[in-house]
């Protein structure tokens, strides 16, 4: 009974996550979307901003590219090379 306890809040948990997870890429859509549009424009600074804002809601590598360039861009090759 134990080990099938188990193995059933196991599957509760992995059937909570990619909803959740959904969400919160949904939220991150605005933020990066903005972040693009003021990286095209080259306000580098404002971009890095809203990049980091859709990392804190959805951490995903590819916002870490985002948020590196935004940060080579301003000149800081360091914190570039760190995300």
């Amino acid at each position: 009974m134990h080990a099938t306890s188990l193995l059933l809040l196991g599957l509760l948990a992995q059937s909570v996550e990619p909803a959740a997870n959904a969400q919160a890429k949904a939220q991150a859509q605005s933020p990066l979307a903005e972040g693009s549009a003021l990286y095209e424009k080259g306000d580098y600074a404002g971009a890095l901003e809203e990049f980091k804002q859709a990392y804190a809601t959805y951490g995903s590598p590819k916002l870490l590219f985002n948020i590196g360039q935004a940060n080579r861009n301003l000149g800081r090759p360091v914190e570039a090379l760190t995300y």
